[in-house]
């Protein structure tokens, strides 16, 4: 049984330092919104999390089958993800062109929509994610190996994974609160110039491959 949990907390910790486009939105969330705010997306991303380890498990052979569809939702991932990241760019020469020249000061930042809005914002952009369910189903593949399937050790096994995910990003998300102080209305803008890049390489990346699969 330690072997199990040492094994699903690293696959926890690796999932939870993977520098993908969540990654980076939810430190911005924890900046600009608050603890509290950026939990209700990180819940958001587990909870489609959890539906797609329902959907690997119970539906195992229909989702390796729809592996040989991969390279179709590859490209479909990576032409949203490409969108999301030019959406931030728009946004920021929008609110450009709203706000007037004024004295730079220090700026006490509002929460942005409701919890509900951000929990769906984070549940949508890891479903939107095409390689979230093949990373699921990998995990679920290397878990039958590992575990006795058949009884509660691939609940534990996934369990823990997720635990330890969760905690991660808890400790990110108060490590990126502590520095709110810091924050200034040019570092957000940039933050956002930032989050809207790696979202386009990303979609980029996931284009290229998918096409190059297609071809």
């Amino acid at each position: 049984m330690s072997e199990i949990i040492f094994k699903a907390v690293v696959m926890g910790l690796a999932l939870a330092m993977l520098p993908g486009p969540a990654f980076f939105v939810l430190l911005q969330t924890s900046i600009k919104n608050g603890i509290r705010s950026a939990m209700a997306f990180d819940i958001g991303i587990l909870v489609a999390d959890i539906i797609y380890i329902l959907v690997a498990y119970l539906f195992y052979a229909e989702v390796q089958n729809l592996a040989g569809q991969k390279d179709y939702l590859t490209l479909a991932g990576g032409i949203i993800f490409a969108i999301f990241g030019i959406s931030f760019f728009v946004n920021i020469r929008m609110k450009h062109k709203k706000s007037k020249p004024k004295e730079e000061k220090p700026k006490q930042y509002k929460k942005e929509g409701s919890y509900w809005v951000l929990f769906l914002k984070g549940l949508l952009l890891n479903g939107f994610n095409p390689f979230v369910i093949f990373y699921w189903l990998g995990v679920i593949t290397f878990g039958s190996d590992e575990v006795d399937a058949e009884g509660n050790q691939m609940l534990w096994f996934l369990t823990i994974i997720l635990i330890t995910f969760f905690s991660i990003d808890a400790l990110k998300i108060l490590g990126a609160k502590s520095l709110q102080r810091f924050i200034t209305p040019k570092f957000l803008k940039n933050l956002n110039r930032f989050i809207g890049v790696v979202f386009i390489i990303f979609g980029i990346a996931s284009i290229v491959i998918g096409a190059r699969g297609l071809m």
